[in-house]
């Protein structure tokens, strides 16, 4: 059982020792002959960065169990039913070959990747997909007439109840790395490209834009738009750079994130939503284990309100659990359009076989739920 104490350090310190690192790299299913974490071994390099990304992604599985299952033999605590840091997230993952939530997820991948020497911080974000209106290819809202005093009253309606990270190799480059949004994860790390204050002309703009193209699961895309609000720039922080991940989700989608194919929209047109919105700005410790509190136990948390478990599986598509519904989604090569087969699992039974067979969960659940409440503190 994961140890929910973790230690006294910054959150951006934490980071896999060398054997922790071996048995992660062998829990992500990297070939040996990778020489990750070896002496001498790749360092930094973007590269490693996506290798590991991918097979993060699609080695441990998104699933957040523990906000709504009992585990035997555990206590209930006032705290948060799980961990964000060390050695929890190493005990759950990767010796105990579990899954995790969006901020555990990017917790152990930050931890593994300060490992492998590169520079990770982590940011708040603000989930805004559902209020977002859809804007077309080449356009970014800033183009369309969306005035700076809406997107104060949409931003300024919206949590930050999202941890994202931003990655730093060798040469100086940084990305955007999340495998924690489930079904919207990205698959690689998309690039914050550099820019100089205004753009001087249209081009400009969406040649920036474009250079932070990264793909998604199954044929979605994502890419960056600059923010011209920092809800988080009060009480004398400083103003950041902001941003707003859009995403694109086509009509006709590809499984292999290996192929070419970006899985283009009706007659190769893209939409694009702003699906997160974030400062390039660290966020503290402190900071981290509020999300986590709220996310894992506030009774209005914005994480699924029923036990849910999703993995994309390479030459299949994805795998996913609602509550006792089995969702596989699957392309037809010849059209390359979504097919999606549903079946129900009866009984807990068939939720612990299906959580071993597909996810390689093991079955260590109790079926009661746990009651999502979060504990007040006092000021």
């Amino acid at each position: 059982m994961a140890n929910l104490t973790g230690p006294t350090d910054d959150g951006d310190t934490e980071r896999l020792d060398h054997a922790q690192l071996s048995q992660y790299l062998s829990r992500i299913q990297l070939p040996p002959s990778s020489d990750l974490g070896n002496p001498g071994g790749p360092t930094a390099e973007l590269a490693t960065l996506k290798a590991v990304v991918k097979s993060h992604l699609s080695s441990i599985p998104y699933e957040n169990l523990d906000l709504h299952y009992q585990v035997p033999g555990s206590e209930r605590t006032a705290g948060p039913p799980c961990s964000i840091r060390l050695p929890g997230t190493f005990e759950k993952m990767v010796q105990g070959r579990r899954g995790g939530y969006c901020l555990e997820l990017n917790s152990l991948l930050a931890q593994a990747l300060r490992s492998l020497g590169f520079v990770v911080h982590s940011a708040q974000a603000r989930i805004v997909y559902e209020q977002s209106a859809p804007s077309k290819q080449g356009q970014t809202k800033d183009l369309v007439g969306i005035q700076v005093e809406v997107e104060k009253s949409l931003l300024g309606n919206a949590w930050p109840t999202h941890i994202l990270l931003i990655v730093q190799t060798r040469d100086g480059s940084r990305y955007l790395v999340d495998t924690g949004l489930a079904k919207f994860s990205l698959t690689e790390p998309l690039l914050i490209p550099s820019s100089q204050g205004r753009w001087s002309s249209l081009k400009e703009e969406e040649d920036w834009v474009e250079k932070s193209l990264a793909r998604g699961i199954l044929g979605k895309l994502f890419r960056l738009r600059r923010s011209k609000v920092d809800p988080d720039a009060r009480g004398g922080a400083r103003e950041v750079p902001s941003y707003y991940l859009q995403v694109s989700i086509p009509s006709k989608i590809g499984v292999d994130d290996d192929s070419d194919d970006d899985g283009g929209g009706v007659g190769g047109e893209r939409v694009w939503k702003d699906y997160y919105h974030f400062a390039d700005r660290k966020v503290e410790r402190q900071g981290e284990d509020f999300i986590h509190e709220w996310m894992s136990k506030g009774p209005e948390s914005v994480s699924p309100r029923y036990p849910f478990v999703t993995m994309p599986v390479r030459g299949v598509g994805q795998v996913s659990l609602h509550d006792q519904e089995l969702v596989i989604r699957q392309a037809d090569p010849p059209s390359l359009s979504a097919i999606g087969e549903e079946d129900d699992v009866e009984g807990p039974e068939q939720v612990k076989e299906a959580l071993l067979h597909y996810f390689g969960i093991p079955p260590s659940y109790d079926e009661p739920p746990r009651e999502r409440v979060l504990v007040a503190k006092s000021s």
